[in-house]
C-alpha cells in the first residue's frame, strides 16, 4: 500500500507488544515489535520496529510511574478503546461504506509525546471508571472488520524470532 498506518493502529500495536512482553516475562520488546511492524508494512508504508518500541516502552514508564496493578488489563483495555473510539470518545465508523478508519495517512505526523500523554490521559479515566475505558471480556481475535487486525491475535512469539 502507498499509505502510512493510521496513528491509531500504530499506538494500538505498541500498546499489544507492551502487554505481550509483560505476560512473557523472558522474551525482549523488540521480538513484538519486529513482528507487529512486519504485519503492519504489508498493509502500509514502512514501519520501524525501533518506532513501534520506543512507543512500547513509553507506555510501560507510564505504566511503572503510574502503580498499574492489573496492567494487562488496562492495556487490552486501551487497544480497545483506540480500535473502537476516535479520542474524542466518538465511535468510529468501521461499517461506513464511505470512510474506513483502517485507511492509510497521506502524511504521517506522529507526536510521541502526545502519545505519552494520551495514554496517560487514558489511565487516568481507566482508574476512574469513565466510560468507554473498559474492554469488558472483549479481546482482539473478536474484532470483525478489519481482518488484517485481527490476525495480530494469532500471531505466536518465541525465542526463534531473535532470529530473523
Amino acid at each position: 500500500m502507498n499509505r502510512h498506518c493510521p496513528v491509531f493502529i500504530i499506538e494500538s500495536c505498541a500498546a499489544i507488544a507492551s502487554d505481550k512482553f509483560i505476560t512473557s516475562a523472558t522474551l525482549p520488546l523488540n521480538v513484538f515489535t519486529n513482528k507487529l511492524s512486519e504485519h503492519l508494512n504489508k498493509y502500509y508504508l514502512p514501519i520501524s520496529a525501533d518506532m513501534l518500541g520506543d512507543i512500547a516502552e513509553s507506555y510501560l514508564r507510564v505504566l511503572v510511574e503510574s502503580n498499574i496493578d492489573d496492567s494487562n488489563d488496562l492495556l487490552k483495555s486501551y487497544v480497545y478503546n483506540r480500535i473502537h473510539f476516535r479520542r474524542t470518545g466518538k465511535n468510529r465508523s468501521w461499517g461506513s461504506a464511505i470512510s474506513n478508519p483502517s485507511k492509510g495517512l497521506k502524511n504521517l505526523q506522529f507526536d510521541f509525546g502526545l502519545a505519552r500523554r494520551n495514554f496517560r490521559a487514558y489511565i487516568y479515566s481507566y482508574k476512574n471508571h469513565a466510560a468507554n475505558s473498559r474492554a469488558n471480556g472483549w479481546t482482539l481475535d473478536k474484532f470483525e472488520h478489519a481482518d488484517f487486525i485481527k490476525e495480530i491475535a494469532d500471531f505466536e512469539y518465541s525465542g526463534f524470532d531473535l532470529l530473523t
